[in-house]
């Protein structure tokens, strides 16, 4: 079965990062990952999303779709309680979870989600990881 987009899309943006790349060798290597470490995962992923939001406003299935792909990168961080199993991270019900809880603390630090326009080189590695919507590239 291949892997779905949200896997993807998420295994991209954690490769970009070193942060991220250390978070899938801690868990190739252990088959989990620690509650610090999960923490620096939603970070780099809600990073993401900031950079390639269109505005402030970043929809619920966005959310979804990265929370999907978080515990399908990580089975072992699926809850098995939960009908979706991601739900700790982002339920689209409640508006609710890790995700969602970094983007409110993101909100009360604004330069981490609505900071300056980016460099020209911060474009261009942007551009290299493949997850930066290449239609904003022009400043």
């Amino acid at each position: 079965m291949a892997p779905s987009r949200a896997k993807l899309n998420v295994a991209k943006i954690l490769k970009c990062n070193p942060a991220g790349r250390n978070a899938i060798k801690e868990y190739d290597e252990t088959g989990t990952l620690k509650e610090s470490t999960r923490r620096i995962v939603v970070n780099v992923i809600v990073a993401a999303m900031c950079d390639t939001a269109t505005g402030r406003i970043i929809h619920r299935q966005t959310k979804e779709f990265h929370a999907q792909g978080i515990v399908e990168m990580f089975p072992s961080l699926k809850d098995s309680l939960s009908k979706k199993g991601y739900e700790h991270f982002f339920d689209i019900n409640s508006n609710t979870g890790f995700i969602q809880w970094r983007l409110k603390t993101a909100d009360q630090h604004p330069h981490e989600c609505n900071h300056p326009p980016l460099s020209n080189q911060e474009m261009k590695v942007l551009q290299q990881c493949h997850y930066f919507n290449t239609q904003q590239t022009e400043i």
